[in-house]
Parts: structure tokens; C-alpha cells; sequence
């Protein structure tokens, strides 16, 4: 599979009191994946997986009336590899997906940097970096089940843990899914 996907953004910051900024940017990303199943009978999956992303974000200088920011264009390079176990079938008349990933991967790029200037001309900046590169593992769990022919619930929950320090973090989302 493949992907590429074009963002517009549009921000707005304003802080309690009162000073704001707005900017606006653009981002793009594409992606190409690939597995092949191993196993595939009775309902169940095994299939390796490969994935590979490339991110560029771009967001205009702006200023909150006290300080002048510039955002430095972003860029973000990720290649993963895990293993995908899934369970499909039916219970009752309602179809079912269940699956799990586990998976590693490693950032290759991904260092952003916004500078802070003064607006009333004096000459010093302060800058914020932030380094993405290293790698992870992650887990992936997640269902689905249908309600009816076009719709239907789902679920996953996403833990990943840095293996270079203590960064970890977990999401989860719940929604439903129309097809068409």
C-alpha cells in the first residue's frame, strides 16, 4: 500500500490573557507498506509487516505582539517492521475483527526548532529543539464489529515506548466506521 496526503493548517493561540498569534502552514506525508500473510486459515492472520514514512511540515513565522517566532520547516523520516496476528469471523449475523501488533521501529530524522525573538529590536533569540531520532517498540490491539452492512464499532488502543529513555505513551480511539 501506499500513501500521500496533503495537510493545509491554520493555527490560533491566545493565552489567558489575551496575547495571541495565528499561522499558518501546510504538510505533506506519504507512506508505503507492505506484508504478506504467512498463515491464513480459520479466520486467522499472521503477516509480517514493513512500513516506511516521510513527513514535511511547514508553518509561516507569525508574532504574538511581544515576541517574534519562526518555525523551522520540519521533517520526520520512520521505518518500522512488526508482525500482525488477526481474527476475523462471524458471531450471530454480526462480522468481527480482532487483531494485535507488535512492532518496532526507528526515527531517522525528525529534530524541530522554533525561535523566540523580541519584537522591540533587542538581539537576543531563544530557541526550543526537540530531537525525535531513536528507536521504539509498540503494541497495537484493536476490534471492529459490524452493526449492519455499512456500518460498524471500532476500537484500538496504541502503547509505544522510546527504548533510548522513559518516553512512552498510550492512545486509544473508539468510533464508527461508515462504507460506502
Amino acid at each position: 500500500d501506499s500513501v500521500l496526503q496533503g495537510s493545509w493548517l491554520k493555527t490560533r493561540s491566545q493565552s489567558d490573557d489575551n496575547t495571541q498569534f495565528n499561522t499558518r502552514g501546510y504538510a505533506l506525508a506519504t507512506s508505503l507498506e507492505g506484508g504478506y500473510p504467512l498463515l491464513n486459515q480459520g479466520g486467522w492472520k499472521l503477516e509480517p509487516q514493513v512500513r516506511v514514512v516521510w513527513q514535511y511540515q511547514k508553518l509561516g513565522n507569525t508574532d504574538d505582539g511581544l515576541t517574534n517566532i519562526h518555525f523551522e520547516d520540519y521533517q520526520s523520516l520512520q521505518a518500522s517492521a512488526g508482525i500482525r496476528l488477526a481474527n476475523s469471523g462471524i458471531i450471530g449475523s454480526k462480522k468481527y475483527a480482532l487483531w494485535l501488533n507488535p512492532r518496532v521501529g526507528r526515527e531517522f530524522m525528525g529534530t524541530s526548532r522554533t525561535d523566540f525573538a523580541a519584537v522591540n529590536g533587542e538581539s537576543s533569540t531563544v530557541a526550543l529543539t526537540t530531537k525525535n531520532r531513536g528507536e521504539t517498540g509498540a503494541m497495537v490491539i484493536g476490534g471492529s464489529i459490524g452493526l449492519n452492512q455499512t456500518l460498524s464499532l471500532y476500537t484500538s488502543a496504541n502503547w509505544s515506548q522510546r527504548f533510548d529513555n522513559n518516553e512512552r505513551s498510550l492512545d486509544a480511539s473508539v468510533g464508527v466506521r461508515g462504507t460506502w
